[in-house]
């Protein structure tokens, strides 16, 4: 048989850099374990949020910093207690998730002797330290990165991190395309966004008809501003916190409206058209993407009262239109088939397994 390995994975979620982060790394963590690879997640704030999270999916969490820091740069005392973890957990390998963690703090796990893999989105810093990286998005596919020859690098997104619950819904699920459709799902991430769904919400308001939406955000976010509108809406508003089960949510939906993280992988692999807006720079690629193959909406990105304006009237366009969600449907499906999580841990086990296997 073989023995089991176990892995450290160094990533942080909260209100100044969203949950998206934590959401991915926790559906590899669920696929390694069926391959007989236990991770262990270091996370700055053992208590609350991201945190309660990771351990409420089962996975322990060890911390390597207090929750306030969680935007800031990793730093040499967080890599001591991180390598410190590592060898407690007797893991040999690291797997880091954070644009906060810069070549020298990845150099220093290397130099602790542990493999470093990385999951990565932009390709803007030197990564010769790493052994093995994935970017899940389209623009992996062009991306040039700074690495070593024998470094592994898996890109786009047939290796889109999703959860098991997206292929499981993926297969039941019969979409079919009205001309006057009104379900609306709107979500942008878990960091602080609730007065830009509010805004969504009240810019919806001109709309036909009567319209469903459900907003969905994270239950630590001060969401007063989206409760006051949801009830101050002639449409039928629900505000969700804490949603345990997205792919249900998704499956409803005629239309979305989201961001250009890791949610629209989850959007396009249960066919559900979207219009997407950009609210950092690293969702460019991704949103202008989805937009020029069809797969969605693209309105750029977030300005003031202009952007729900014009996502508003995006998704009354769609309603009404049956022959392009269909199509839009159709591509985000052949692109996404949820089964990501699967190939990239098939590839990182080969990374955690390489100091040898015991046959018993």
């Amino acid at each position: 048989m073989t023995i089991d390995r176990n892995i450290v994975i160094r990533c942080d979620g909260g209100p100044d850099i969203g949950m998206g982060h934590v959401v991915r790394c926790l559906a590899l963590a669920r696929a390694l374990a069926s391959r007989s690879i236990r991770a262990r997640f270091a996370m700055r704030g053992p208590q609350g949020g991201a945190a309660d999270r990771v351990r409420d999916a089962g996975f322990p969490v060890d911390a390597v910093g207090t929750a306030s820091q969680c935007g800031a740069w990793l730093d040499d005392a967080d890599c001591r207690a991180t390598i410190e973890y590592a060898g407690a957990a007797d893991a040999a390998v690291v797997l880091v998730d954070h644009y906060r963690a810069d070549p020298e703090y990845l150099a220093k796990l290397a130099d602790a002797g542990l493999r470093v893999a990385l999951i990565d989105d932009v390709a803007d810093r030197d990564l010769i330290a790493a052994d093995w990286i994935l970017n899940q998005n389209p623009a992996g596919l062009s991306l040039k990165y700074r690495v070593r020859d024998d470094c592994t690098v898996l890109r786009g997104p047939e290796y889109a991190l999703l959860r098991p619950e997206f292929a499981d819904a993926r297969a039941s699920l019969h979409r079919e395309c009205h001309d006057d459709a009104w379900r609306v799902l709107i979500t942008l991430g878990g960091s602080d966004v609730a007065a830009r769904l509010a805004a969504i919400v009240e810019a919806l308001e001109p709309a036909r008809r009567t319209l469903d939406v459900r907003c969905v955000l994270a239950g630590s976010a001060d969401n007063a501003v989206l409760v006051q509108a949801a009830g101050d809406s002639r449409h039928r508003v629900q505000v969700l916190t804490d949603v345990a089960d997205m792919a249900a949510q998704m499956a409803w939906a005629d239309v979305a409206v989201t961001a250009g993280g890791s949610t629209c992988w989850e959007l396009c692999c249960l066919g559900v058209p979207m219009v997407v807006t950009e609210l950092s720079g690293d969702q460019t690629y991704n949103t202008a993407f989805l937009g020029e193959r069809g797969i969605a909406v693209n309105v750029g990105r977030w300005d003031g009262a202009a952007t729900p304006t014009s996502a508003a009237e995006a998704v009354g366009a769609l309603l009404g239109d049956a022959t392009k969600r269909s199509a839009m449907s159709e591509r985000g499906a052949a692109l996404v088939d949820g089964r990501g999580a699967d190939r990239v841990a098939d590839s990182l086990g080969v990374l955690v397994h390489a100091r040898g296997e015991v046959v018993l």
